[in-house]
């Protein structure tokens, strides 16, 4: 089916070149970047923006996003998917299914991320023997043989070149999530932990533990009342498995409250607990008990995988609120007063919020200041002269708390008519750790098998490390003005 595989640095630079059929020129992957820097420059274009910006903002330091998933130049058809800001390219000259081969290039960057440990350049580059190895095994010219993590470590012979310090980077994680339980009295766990591979170099460092992720992206619009127009919760339990035994079982219970296909409000329309739309299980999940008890068992593959989807159209509270306030009354001029209010809890804190707030192409410049009890260490407020926004950065943004800025347009003439039109949409992301939009949550996470069990009479029981996190990011989170 595919003609060439290979993956490329976020500069075009080829890290991994694999070709099936050599029935296409070896320098296809130049062909590729080339187009899909020029489909990028063209929609910036089409955007406002210029070649001179894109120089001086740095030219790599963006996304090339404005390429389709798929595409055919010059009689090749290419696929290709982006994973932590390598490309997974595939060529072929044959009308296959675009989302066979999409599908296919996602699982392979999640074969890369399994048997490598963390899905960087350095650490392809570093164990590129080991990659070339597992391609190997899982394709057969240009067909995919198997992409299950577990069934290509019996045929796997290579040691990962471990990345981030090895044994001591990994007393160090867990020193950290001592210390960690200590000051706050839960355990928690740096995400660093899980960078490494189902594959071990040394037993001596090999942990046996699990990882579950609760990861939920959001989209709301907001219009310009302050009114919520759509919003929806798009998350999926991530499994990150490192546990040894081959008859291991898993039993995870999620909300005893959870309720799916939308019919979990009251008859007075109230909220009653956790509401699903839809959602789909990973082919390993039993699901025998959970209409029961919500109670899932699984005897959990090796590696990454994605144990559960769902999406959430009820309504929920959204975690920020953004009121804009504009003065038009000085000529020459446009003021306007953003309020910002986090709107959950305020043992939560949310990381790397971003406010964008474009301003009309139209304007000579703009200017924008913070309270003056504001300090530099916690948020920053700027104008963009090249993208023609203000951007509101926050290092730490704890719940519960409000924060104000103020910004002044320069206009060239003294009224702009409908000049609210010109302005926004207002624009933010963000992540939140440890919170759930939604409020799902893990009630309990159990591990069962040999591998509780000790190896010899006189080894002590086997003590699995289990590790709930929980992460609600922005999507699509917009306030028209």
């Amino acid at each position: 089916m595919l003609s060439q595989f290979f993956i490329l640095s976020p500069r075009g630079d080829a890290l991994v070149t694999k070709d099936f059929r050599r029935d296409l020129p070896r320098r296809t992957h130049e062909t590729f970047y080339r187009t899909v820097r020029a489909w990028a420059r063209s929609r910036r274009r089409e955007d406002g923006e210029e070649d001179a910006e894109e120089s001086a903002m740095g030219e790599h330091s963006r996304e090339y996003s404005g390429a389709p998933a798929v595409f055919r130049e010059d009689g090749v058809n290419y696929a290709h998917v982006k994973a932590s800001g390598l490309y997974f390219v595939a060529t072929t000259t044959r009308n296959a299914s675009g989302s066979v081969i999409l599908e296919l290039l996602h699982r392979l960057a999640r074969l890369v991320k399994d048997y490598c440990g963390a899905l960087t350049e350095d650490a392809v580059r570093k164990n590129a023997t080991l990659v070339y190895e597992v391609i190997d095994e899982a394709m057969d010219y240009g067909y995919a043989q198997t992409t299950s993590t577990e069934m290509l470590r019996e045929r796997v012979c290579n040691e990962p070149v471990e990345i981030g310090g090895g044994l001591a980077g990994m007393l160090a994680a867990i020193n950290l999530m001592n210390a960690a339980s200590v000051a706050s009295g839960v355990n928690r766990v740096s995400s660093s932990a899980t960078q490494k591979s189902v594959v071990s170099a040394s037993s001596a460092t090999t942990r046996d533990e699990i990882f579950v992720d609760i990861i939920e992206k959001v989209n709301v619009t907001f219009n310009a009342n302050g009114d919520v127009v759509t919003s929806e919760i798009n998350g999926h339990i991530q499994v990150r498995n490192f546990l040894q035994g081959e008859d291991t079982k898993v039993k995870l219970a999620l909300s005893e409250d959870l309720t799916i296909g939308g019919k979990g409000a009251s008859a007075g329309g109230a909220y009653t607990g956790v509401i699903l739309d839809d959602c789909n299980f990973h082919e390993t999940a039993n699901l025998d008990q959970f209409d029961i008890d919500r109670t899932i068992s699984l005897r959990p593959p090796q590696g990454e995988f994605s144990l559960m989807h769902y999406r959430s159209a009820d309504d929920f509270k959204p975690p920020f609120r953004i009121v804009p306030i504009i003065d038009e009354s000085v000529p020459y001029k446009v003021g306007i007063e953003l309020k910002l209010y986090a709107d959950f809890n305020a043992k939560h804190t949310c990381t790397g919020c971003i406010v964008t707030l474009p301003i009309p192409k139209g304007a000579i410049g703009a200017t924008a200041r913070l309270p003056k009890h504001v300090t530099a260490s916690t948020q920053h407020v700027m104008y963009d002269a090249a993208e023609k926004q203000i951007v509101w950065q926050f290092k730490k943004l704890p719940g519960g708390s409000d924060h104000e800025c103020s910004v002044q347009i320069s206009l060239q003439s003294e009224r702009i008519p409908n000049v609210r039109r010109e302005i926004g949409p207002l624009s933010l992301t963000f992540q939140i750790p440890t919170f759930s939009a939604s409020d799902l949550a893990v009630r309990y996470l159990q591990v069962v098998g040999s591998s509780n069990e000790p190896r010899h009479r006189d080894d002590p029981p086997r003590n699995p490390h289990r590790w709930i996190r929980y992460m609600t990011k922005s999507s699509s989170y917009v306030v028209r003005i």
